[in-house]
């Protein structure tokens, strides 16, 4: 999405762009696994109800990682511990 509103600029596709800057870089791209998609279905309905909060916000609580949220919804979730 950055790459289409022209925020991020890179030489070939966006893939091969991704590709490059995480090989570059510390960045980890983590697999979405079942266990991660079926847990993004069930925060409770408080939680905010964006399918990319919730995927992220499952993967850093199956990994066990802060998650890094100024969405207050979040900051409050018992389920996740929160960095912000």
């Amino acid at each position: 999405m950055l790459f289409d509103a022209g925020r991020l600029r890179a030489p070939g596709t966006i893939e091969s762009s991704l590709r490059s800057l995480t090989d570059a870089t510390a960045v980890v791209v983590q697999e979405l696994t079942p266990e991660i998609a079926a847990l993004a279905t069930a925060f409770p309905v408080d939680y905010p109800p964006d399918p990319a909060a919730r995927i992220i916000g499952a993967t850093a609580r199956c990994l066990g990682l802060p998650l890094v949220a100024r969405d207050q919804r979040q900051q409050n979730s018992s389920l996740l511990k929160t960095i912000w």
